[in-house]
């Protein structure tokens, strides 16, 4: 056994050694092996190891590809031709080292294979780095399998890919969605246009978020949170686009839930003090000249008595009957709301003192022409003030003066307007 260059020397075995390309002859007839020193570096082989053999290489193979060495060089000796392959070694070392083998055969002038040449590449960097890249591929697949928003993968229109969250979000199978071209199967038809234009919007941006509405195959609606983001792509290819959706229905819901709850009296399901106060500076402030603004405050007769006699639960029910009457007779009129225990108030924007003073005559009526079952006839008293008919400049003043003329009817024996 002898080193060598495939039968070169002087520099050609020098190219060979800066390229860093093992190079390796065997005779058919003897066994006989040649390689040169770049051969013997991939392989672990001491530079003081003796001659090595063709037993010695094969012992080097992995076991696991020994099989596929052995195919390859015996399709060779009988067609003759070339291959190309990889195979992993296992070094004296015990490092696994990754090559790829290109040989050919030299046949005698019978056409008889006498000899296999070839070289030998070092590709384990090459081979680690994309079993990295891949583990890294997968590892992010993993966790955007995972992910409870629905994500899908787009170019030039057409949807690439999808996880399963999306088909769940969605209703539609992985077949339907990959392939799609716009307009997608879950944009709703009549937002085409519209979808169409954010599209644009959001490519001119280079990505971006938005709420869209998104329909569902059983015809169901959500609203989603979309967040788009152009990925990088080679130059010249057509741009990726990463969308993930985000089902916030429930969440719009709950905090439409909360601000109700926030802005409502829980009683009476009418807004409370804290809300009607916000709304009555807000109509005050944007009240112009010429403008009308009535508020009414409107009080239950006699409630502590009603309380006494016959328990708070029945004074909930008279109060919460109440207020179904004022806001029957008061539809289109203003906003009622629960300003104290078994107080009121209605903001008329828009009516003047003696419109706003007949629209509490007809509330009233409303409260006392229908007996209730358990505490049988209830009244209540109410004062009116107007923004302008009465001169006053802000909220609170708007307020005290409806209040004062409140008592005033109370003062007077109740049941009436003031």
């Amino acid at each position: 056994m002898q080193d060598g260059g495939c039968g070169h020397g002087g520099p050609y075995r020098r190219v060979e050694e800066l390229a860093g390309v093992g190079t390796w002859s065997v005779r058919i007839d003897s066994g006989e092996l040649t390689v040169n020193q770049a051969a013997r570096s991939m392989l672990g082989w001491a530079v003081d190891r003796g001659d090595p053999t063709l037993r010695d290489f094969l012992g080097a193979v992995h076991p696991d590809d020994l099989g596929l060495v052995h195919a390859h060089a015996e399709a060779v000796v009988r067609g003759g031709g070339e291959y190309v392959f990889e195979h992993r070694v296992v070094t004296d070392d015990g490092r696994v080292q990754h090559m790829r083998a290109v040989g050919s055969a030299e046949r005698d002038p019978a056409g008889r294979v006498t000899a296999l040449h070839g070289i030998t590449l070092d590709i384990t960097e090459f081979r680690e780095a994309a079993a990295a890249a891949e583990e890294q591929r997968d590892r992010g697949r993993a966790v955007l399998a995972a992910l409870h928003e629905g994500y899908l993968v787009s170019s030039d229109g057409g949807i690439l890919e999808v996880n399963a969250a999306l088909c769940r979000m969605t209703g539609f199978s992985e077949q339907e969605l990959v392939g799609a071209r716009l307009p997608y199967p879950f944009w709703p038809p009549e937002q085409v246009d519209r979808m169409l234009a954010l599209r644009q919007r959001l490519t001119g941006a280079g990505g971006g978020q938005a709420e869209i509405d998104v329909v569902r195959k059983d015809g169901s609606r959500l609203r989603a949170a979309m967040t788009a983001t152009q990925l990088a792509t080679p130059s010249g290819n057509a741009p990726l686009w990463f969308l993930l959706l985000r089902d916030v229905t429930i969440e719009q819901e709950r905090a439409r839930l909360l601000q109700t709850r926030a802005e409502t009296d829980p009683l009476t399901g009418v807004q409370n003090s804290r809300t009607f106060r916000e709304a009555l500076r807000a109509a005050v402030a944007t009240t112009g000249t010429g403008e009308a603004l009535s508020l009414a405050l409107i009080d239950v007769d006699h409630f502590k008595r009603i309380n006494d006699e016959h328990g708070h639960a029945v004074g909930d029910e008279v109060l919460v009957a109440f207020v179904q009457r004022v806001v029957g007779a008061s539809a289109g009129t203003g906003t009622v709301a629960r300003v104290g225990g078994e107080e009121f108030a209605l903001l008329m924007p828009g009516l003047q003192l003696a419109d706003a003073r007949v629209a509490m005559e007809r509330a009233l009526a409303a409260v006392r022409d229908v007996p209730l079952p358990t505490v049988g006839r209830v009244t209540a008293s109410a004062g009116v003030a107007e923004l302008r008919a009465d001169a006053v400049t802000s909220d609170d003043q708007l307020y005290r003066l409806a209040d004062r003329r409140l008592y005033e009817a109370k003062a007077r024996g109740r049941d009436q307007v003031c």
